[in-house]
């Protein structure tokens, strides 16, 4: 069966254990239910009697049941000398508290931490059968101030008791202590004691595997090692009180027959403990319920001097309870060939490894990762399920989890960093847990392996090697790039290749170190080759070791007799001296004939070449006479400068001078100019550039002229060959670009003005001349009106009119021009006089004016004579049917189109008054809306219309008058008299009335046609809804108007005002029904009920039983067979909530 772990206490049956660690003490009372002990080395840093610091931890679970002793206070933990195993007597200069168990000198350390009473917790839902041990854990935690002790220490806790009610183990009638000791190492080796990595709970399920978590962390990773221990009571010597020599370690705990270390769940089938010495998972199996002790050891191993030497062991004294478990299914992590428990990466490679686990149940999962990996905002750079892990104070680890329901699953992340190799594997320790009732737990450990990145096993080369002489070394083992470092000689070019070149020094040793640096940027173990340096002679060279560029020196050496000289791509021989001429700086070496040792002297000097400087005359420009350009660029710092010749140069010992140059000559001329740039090393280079100076072009723009608005004059003179041309202003030129554009004038003043145009000419070298020329514009004459008689009214006779301009200019002159009718004087003046002839067509003169400046005006001022002979008539005048506040007049003026005034609309209150102007209308409209403080509904008004034709004789049309409708509402009595409406009007006036139309609009509805009366009749009644045989109203709002309308075929209208009345139309409820057929009183009427639509009528007979309902009732209740006589009750309810409650009897 696969391994699990229960860790969740809400099954159904016997389910709670606890996994307790055991302490020792005297005899007091069974309270003390487990525990462990660490320590950590710290520093040297105490008093000089005890220089070294220790950090002991002691945790204790403590038994919380009823009844149970209180935790203690305090630890009580002695020292013993590792080398000869006796106590170490502490003192207040060791620790501050020392208390007396047996023996003197030891540590009291006081209670740092006491948690809750703590007991799995039980879901909702779940039962728990069984035994419960609930506890408190408490911490002691102290620092020790100890003196030397080459081979270590060891601390040594007991208390008593252990509980009575184990399985397998002798309590002892109550008195069996439990007993811890950890051993320390030296000082000489700093140490931190594994610490375990969770609180230890657990359960182990009767005839069932099940894995328990005992994986611990160590600071310093050493390789740990795990196996059971008997566990400990007694001291030999003294029994319960600490001894005064360690060891002899303490007794085991004497085990009860059947029962041993290797059986602690006794023998037979189903009882197994079996226990990983790499991961600390251990497997139960246990056939019998009880309790049982369990001892774990860590046993922690460290490689020194090639040799893996134990360094201390640290224990777990563990509890069991075996518990019958329910028979939910276990969840299961995958399985190795899915999820290798095993992985070795390099320093600085990363990992991801996938974590999945199963439960088939699909019961809530939770899966953690514990590991020191996961250490939060720490070194390690690690993650589960994206988290980085949470760090318990105290605490090695940290925790993440993922969550799932059926499955689960999170990825563990490592990224590895440089430095993080170690000979041991990084432990995450994984337990997935069913949460639902009755879930179990499966566990197991990852181990991760950092290996160090592979480094260079060798240098092959020479190891015997010339002074000053240079010498190839290549590194053996792959690894990305190198480092290499030498001492007694200097490195040549790269120093990153497998192979470097190295230059050594003078005579003695020199060592080669190479280094690799990983794939993963990780530096390498290095290796190194020793290298002896022999004499070689000295040789000296003497010569100039600086140039400048295209320049030569001279190289002479002493030192030998003769000598080579290599480098730049050339060999030289002899004894000197050597010219060299490098075109960049090179380094030269001169070896010299060998001495005895084989050694031959060489030498080394570096000819440096000094650049030039970078000289930038700058382009060839070209000037015009008396322009300006900039030479050269600017100056770079440290550069000197000369320019030649100075003339013209703003300064001639600037990098960029400016060049101002004249020439009166013809033609072009051209200056060459020389720059000289010298360094502060001496170093110079030169440049030229040359300057073109061209000539002022001359460009004329023509003769100063006069001319009037609208003519034309060319200006300027031929154009000259490759020349170019720009004329300003633009404005009325019909090219700004050619060389003789033409200019149409323009002037909208009342006066001469002058235009001044100026003229550029660009020749092809760029140089521009410059002219300009006036021209005065003198002003066409304006548009003139003509004044004088417009109309003709009678077209039978002659007509004899004067005629003027208007504005007329004294200076100038106007020729006239008459059609129909001769000019009888004033020709060429602005007035004259012209008889126009009876029966003439058509009648008009013309004038045009010429100005005192001999401008004559292009526009012809003229007058058209026009025949005026209009009529006007009233149509009709009609109140606006969508206002009582406007009434619509209609009529026409025939001949009207040259009439030269406006329709005067004259009103009165029907009457005698006097009529009064509100409005005017073109000619020719058919149409006016008198809106002006008309009120129809109050007044009938009385309209005419008058024109005055163009020779003042004024027009006047017959009147109109409109119709006034006046309404006056009767309110009924009730039932079938609902009320009256009685409506009387004036005649209208204005055509031939054919009658009258009358019409009702109800309550916002469409109007509708009541009746057609005789123009005699005046006046009209009718009732509110149908006379005795409705009791409904016809409706609230009840609006009239009476339209007149005219004896032609296509009848005139004429509106009267609308005239509203309203009725309040109540609802009125009766009481008794004689349905007899009589057709009085045969139903249930409620007065006007149709006016109230949405309603709803219920009746209830005198029982209360509902015998009737509807909506929009039509008073149709009460005469059918089945309404038995009685009295009955109604509830009538309308759509805005109120309601009315009464009775009706039925009599019959």
């Amino acid at each position: 069966m696969l391994t699990t772990l229960l860790r969740q206490f809400c099954s159904l049956g016997a389910l709670l254990v606890l996994l307790v660690l055991g302490l020792a003490g005297p005899a007091r009372a069974t309270h003390l239910l487990g525990g462990e002990m660490s320590y950590r080395y710290l520093d040297a840093n105490g008093p000089a009697a005890a220089p070294f610091r220790y950090e002991l931890t002691v945790t204790i679970y403590n038994n919380s049941l009823p009844g149970a002793v209180a935790p203690n206070n305090e630890a009580v933990v002695g020292i013993y000398n590792r080398t000869t195993g006796a106590q170490i007597v502490l003192t207040t200069t060791n620790y501050p508290r020392i208390v007396t168990q047996g023996v003197p000198g030891l540590m009291s350390i006081a209670s740092t931490s006491l948690s809750r009473v703590l007991l799995p917790p039980t879901a909702t839902g779940c039962t728990v059968t069984g035994p419960q041990q609930p506890f408190r854990l408490q911490k002691f935690v102290g620092v020790v101030n100890l003196p030397v002790s080459f081979d270590g220490y060891y601390a040594v806790f007991t208390r008593g008791n252990r509980n009575v009610d184990v399985t397998n183990l002798n309590a002892g009638s109550n008195n069996q202590p439990l007993t811890l000791y950890t051993s320390m190492a030296p000082a000489l080796l700093p140490n931190h004691s594994p610490v375990f990595s969770d609180t230890a709970v657990a359960i182990v399920c009767q005839n069932d595997t099940t894995i328990s978590l005992n994986n611990a962390v160590d600071a310093d990773g050493d390789r740990l090692v795990y196996s059971f221990g008997t566990p400990y009571g007694r001291f030999v010597s003294s029994r319960q009180n600490f001894p005064t020599v360690f060891p002899p370690l303490p007794l085991a705990v004497a085990y009860y027959a059947g029962y041993s270390l290797a059986n602690p769940f006794g023998t037979g089938a189903g009882n197994f403990a079996l226990l990983n010495a790499s991961t600390g998972v251990a497997r139960y199996g246990a056939a019998n319920q009880g309790k049982y002790v369990v001892a774990v050891d860590v046993a922690e191993y460290r490689t020194i001097n090639g040799r893996e030497v134990l360094i201390g062991t640290t224990r777990r004294d563990l509890q069991l309870v075996v518990a019958q478990c329910p028979s939910t299914l276990a969840p299961a992590l995958a399985p190795a060939v899915a999820l290798p428990r095993a992985y070795t990466i390099e320093e600085g490679q990363a990992l991801s490894i996938p974590v999945t686990a199963t439960q088939p149940a699909g019961n809530p999962l939770v899966l953690t990762a514990n590991s020191a990996l996961l250490d939060g905002a720490g070194g390690f750079n690690a993650t589960f399920n994206g988290s980085a892990g949470t760090v318990a104070p105290g605490s090695l680890t940290g925790t993440a989890t993922a969550t799932g329901r059926g499955t689960v699953a999170g990825t563990f992340v490592y990224n590895s960093a440089c430095g993080e190799a170690r000979a041991t594997p990084y432990d995450i320790a994984l337990t997935v847990r069913d949460v639902a009732c009755g879930g179990k737990t499966a566990a197991d450990v990852l181990r991760i392996t950092v290996t160090r990145a592979a480094g260079p096993t060798t240098i092959a080369g020479d190891a015997t090697a010339c002074a000053q002489t240079a010498h190839a070394y290549t590194a053996n083992g792959a690894t990305a790039t190198y480092r290499w470092r030498a001492t007694g000689g200097v490195l040549v070019g790269s120093a990153t290749g497998p192979t470097v070149q190295v230059l050594w020094g003078s005579a003695g040793t020199g060592t080669l170190v190479a280094r690799g640096i990983s794939a993963y940027g990780c530096l390498t173990d290095s290796v190194s080759l020793p290298v002896t340096i022999l004499a070689a002679p000295v040789l000296a060279v003497a010569g100039p070791l600086s140039i400048c560029q295209g320049a030569s020196t001279t190289l002479s050496v002493s030192g030998s007799s003769t000598y080579t000289l290599t480098g730049g791509g050339t060999t030289q021989a002899g004894p000197g001296p050597f010219v060299v001429a490098p075109t960049q700086t090179t380094a030269y070496t001169i070896t010299g004939a060998a001495n005895p040792s084989g050694c031959a002297g060489t030498a080394q000097v570096t000819v440096t070449v000094l650049p030039l400087p970078t000289v930038v005359p700058g382009a060839a420009v070209a000037i015009c006479s008396g322009g300006t350009a900039q030479l050269g660029a600017p100056a770079v710092a440290g550069v000197t400068y000369r320019w030649s010749p100075a003339t013209g140069l703003s300064d001639p010992a600037i990098a960029n001078p400016t060049v101002t140059l004249a020439n009166a000559t013809a033609g072009a001329l051209t200056v060459t100019y020389t720059i000289t740039a010298t360094l502060a090393t001496g170093c110079a280079a030169t440049g030229t550039v040359a300057v073109t100076v061209s000539p002022v072009p001359v460009v004329r723009a023509g003769m100063a002229t006069s001319v009037c608005a609208g003519q034309t004059v060319t200006l300027g003179a031929p154009a000259q060959a490759g020349f170019t041309y720009a004329w300003t202003p633009a404005a009325g030129l019909s090219s700004p670009t050619a060389a003789q554009p033409v200019y149409t004038a323009a002037n909208t003043t009342g006066g001469p003005i002058v235009v001044k145009f100026r003229v550029t000419g660009t020749s092809p070298q760029g140089c521009a001349g410059r002219d300009s020329v006036l021209i005065t514009v003198n002003p066409l004459p304006p548009q003139r009106t003509i004044t004088g008689p417009a109309f003709i009214c009678d077209p039978s006779q002659a007509f004899m009119g004067t005629y003027a301009v208007a504005g007329a200019s004294a200076t100038a002159t106007y020729q006239w021009a008459v059609v129909g009718g001769t000019i009888t004087g004033g020709q060429g003046t602005g007035l004259v006089t012209v008889l126009f002839t009876s029966g003439a067509p058509s009648r008009s003169l013309s004038v045009v004016e010429t100005s005192a400046f001999g401008c004559t005006g292009s526009a012809v001022s003229s007058l058209n004579i026009l025949l005026d002979q209009p009529t006007i008539s009233l149509s009709t005048a009609s109140v606006d049917a969508a206002s009582n506040a406007r009434i619509i007049l209609t009529f026409s003026v025939p001949n009207g189109t040259n009439t030269p005034n406006q329709v005067q609309v004259l009103r009165r209150v029907a009457g005698t008054g006097a009529f009064a102007v509100v409005g005017t209308a073109a000619p020719t409209a058919t149409t006016y809306t008198d809106a002006n403080a008309v009120d129809a509904g109050a007044n009938s008004y009385e309209y005419q219309l008058s024109i005055a034709n163009g020779c003042g004789t004024v027009l006047t049309t017959a009147g109109a008058q409109t119709v006034r409708l006046q309404a006056t509402a009767t309110t009924g009595a009730g039932g079938y008299s609902q009320g009256s409406v009685a409506l009387r009007w004036n005649p209208y006036v204005g055509f031939a009335v054919g009658g009258y139309r009358v019409y009702r609009r109800l309550d916002g509805a469409p109007a509708a046609l009541l009746a057609t009366v005789p123009a005699t009749t005046l006046a009209y009644t009718l009732s509110n809804g149908a006379l005795d045989t409705s009791s409904d109203g016809a409706g609230f709002a009840q609006n009239f108007r009476v339209v007149a309308f005219s004896t032609d075929t296509t009848p005139l209208l004429s509106n009267s005002n609308e005239a509203l009345v309203s009725f309040a139309n109540p609802l009125a409820f009766y009481n008794i029904i004689t349905p007899n057929g009589d057709n009085r009183n045969d139903r249930l009427v409620i007065d006007n009920v149709a006016l109230y639509p949405g309603n709803s009528l219920t009746i209830f007979n005198r029982w209360g039983r509902e015998v009737y309902a509807t909506t929009n009732y039509q008073n149709t209740w009460g005469d059918a067979p089945d309404v038995a006589p009685g009295k009955y009750y109604y509830l009538f309810k309308l759509p805005d909530g109120s309601s009315t409650k009464g009775w009706v009897e039925v009599v019959k």
